[in-house]
Parts: structure tokens; C-alpha cells; sequence
């Protein structure tokens, strides 16, 4: 687990030892903090998630911001990913829906779920890549550019995704 402050009221908390890297290139003089108002949350360990959402809940005021980012089945896919510890909750049916649902009991208002490198942006993506071997170079960049629209939304039509976002206020105490 890594926990580091970015900003005066801004705190991390990643459970994949391979994102350090990640964090020390965009925080290159990571602190701890123990009294955020807000608060990014990376990989949620299906097996820790409970009491590390405890703990998170009691030390974010109200009025705090928690970001969660998780992996999705998708992300399997990748291979960056497949070197990663598989405990992951959003990689588990339902995960994510149980956090969601924790959320909210405690205490956190949420914002629809963003969904980042959507099953549609890939396939279209790998339509363009064909499309580039093939010798057909204009509609690979049509392919291309229309991959980039499909990225990232909230509809149904991104949930199948490699990562979410969840994001959710605090407005009151468990």
C-alpha cells in the first residue's frame, strides 16, 4: 500500500506496487498525509476493501472528495495488467456494485461511473490497425480518430472497460 500526499489536501492510497513508478514520476516528493479533504484511491484489494473503505470513510471529512479507480475483467486483456495481482475488486463480478452500495451506506454521495478504454474503442481500434496493414492508411486514421471518441463515458455502451472511476462526496458520517 502506498499513501502519499500531491497536495496540501490531497491524498493517494494505491494498492499495485507497480504503479510506484506512476505516482513518484507525477509526485516526485511524495508525503504521508493524515488529514486530507480529498482522496485518490487505486485498486481496491477484493479481499481488504471493506476495512480499508473504514478507514478511508472515518479519516475523510465532510465534504471530502474520494476518487476510486479500479481495474475492470477487461483490463485482463492487457498486457501490462496480466502482471498484476489479480485481487483487484472490480475484477470480481459484482465488485464494484458492493463498493458502490458501501459508498452510499456510508455516507458518500456518487457521481455516475466513468469508464476508461471501452470494449468499443479497442475493437475499433483493431479495426484500424487491420485496416493499416492492409495498405489502407485514410480509413485507419478514420478508424483511428473514431477509436479516441469511444474511449471514455458514463452510458452503458462504455461499461464493458478496462478501468472505472468512481467518484463520491462525503456529505455526512456513517
Amino acid at each position: 500500500m502506498v499513501r502519499v500526499r500531491c497536495k496540501p489536501d490531497i491524498a493517494l492510497q494505491s494498492n499495485i506496487p507497480q504503479l510506484l513508478d506512476e505516482v513518484r514520476w507525477r509526485l516526485p516528493r511524495p508525503v504521508e498525509c493524515d488529514a486530507a479533504t480529498s482522496l485518490l484511491w487505486i485498486e481496491p484489494l477484493a479481499g481488504s476493501w471493506p476495512t480499508e473503505l473504514q478507514r478511508l470513510t472515518q479519516a475523510l471529512p465532510v465534504g471530502g472528495l474520494l476518487a476510486v479507480v479500479a481495474s475492470q475483467p477487461l483490463a485482463r486483456l492487457l498486457p501490462e495488467r496480466q502482471r498484476w495481482d489479480g485481487r483487484g475488486l472490480g475484477l470480481r463480478p459484482g465488485g464494484l456494485g458492493k463498493l458502490r452500495q458501501s459508498l452510499v451506506r456510508n455516507g458518500f454521495r456518487l457521481e455516475p461511473t466513468c469508464h476508461f478504454h471501452s470494449f468499443a474503442s479497442i475493437a475499433v481500434q483493431a479495426l484500424g490497425q487491420l485496416a493499416a496493414r492492409s495498405g489502407k492508411a485514410a480509413l485507419a486514421d478514420r478508424l483511428h480518430f473514431a477509436a479516441r471518441l469511444r474511449y471514455s463515458g458514463s452510458s452503458v455502451l462504455h461499461r464493458p472497460a478496462t478501468v472505472a472511476l468512481l467518484v463520491g462526496h462525503k456529505e455526512h458520517k456513517p
